[in-house]
């Protein structure tokens, strides 16, 4: 090999080595960028009896898949709801939370908001509106929580043999009191069927939370299917002993509890 063909080889492979190089940093700069631009696929899913859910006028939906669990005899729609899918009116909001899950489970968006029709309410529209936006922004699970020592020494005798439906429009159509009672009782006897020696410190109120779609994973489908077998009746007892452990149902990082 003369010395013209040697440098002419050496340059042919700076050459393809430069490329080569170039490439690397445009896909590395492509995979950087895709994953800054990533849209976050959000779902507002709301459990409705008989609001008129006109409080999504005062919210930006742009972007979010407004989904309404219709638990009305009555058909409904609104125009700012995507989709309106019908269900028996039974087991409270609880229940049209974990229908959403199981049926949703394997093509559920990267996070999940979930209200009650009620959430306008003077007592339940702050915490809806901080968990909204709060969920938008920072595009992980949220919740508004009450602290606790120990969720389940702290409410191991509670029972709740009465509950009336706090919202006027819902008590106008059903003003049932009678709850019926969980086949396991108290709560923390039925919280350790359930989770066992798994201490929490937080409850989350009203029926608003916002859950990522990987906290959601954490359970498996069949977990949360046993969850709504004791939901089917029209004012379940378990349903307050749910809403006092979706902190342990979810389990997500100590920064979403707020």
């Amino acid at each position: 090999m003369n010395k013209y063909t040697f440098i002419i080889l050496q340059y042919k492979m700076i050459k393809h080595f430069i490329l080569f190089t170039l490439l690397l940093i445009l896909i590395i700069f492509y995979i950087s960028i895709s994953k800054i631009t990533k849209i976050t696929k959000i779902d507002l899913v709301i459990s409705r009896y008989n609001e008129t859910l006109d409080w999504l006028y005062k919210i930006d939906t742009t972007n979010i898949n407004v989904i309404c669990y219709n638990k009305n005899i009555k058909k409904f729609n609104h125009p700012k709801v995507n989709r309106v899918i019908d269900l028996p009116n039974v087991g409270k909001c609880d229940n049209t939370y974990l229908y959403h899950i199981i049926e949703n489970y394997d093509k559920l968006n990267d996070i999940t908001i979930f209200a009650p029709g009620s959430c306008d309410m003077n007592e339940k529209w702050g915490q809806f509106i901080n968990t909204y936006s709060k969920a938008i922004y920072f595009k992980k699970s949220i919740f508004q929580t009450s602290k606790h020592i120990n969720v389940k020494n702290d409410l191991y005798d509670f029972t709740l043999d009465n509950y009336e439906t706090a919202n006027i429009e819902n008590r106008n159509m059903n003003n049932e009191v009678k709850t019926q009672l969980c086949s396991i009782r108290p709560f923390g006897k039925w919280y350790e069927s359930k989770f066992g020696k798994l201490e929490i410190k937080h409850i989350t109120y009203k029926g608003i939370f916002a859950v990522s779609k990987n906290d959601i994973h954490k359970r498996s489908k069949c977990f949360y299917k046993e969850l709504i077998n004791e939901l089917m009746t029209s004012n379940p007892e378990s349903g307050h002993f749910i809403e006092r452990s979706w902190i342990a149902i979810f389990n997500p990082n100590k920064e979403c509890l707020y």
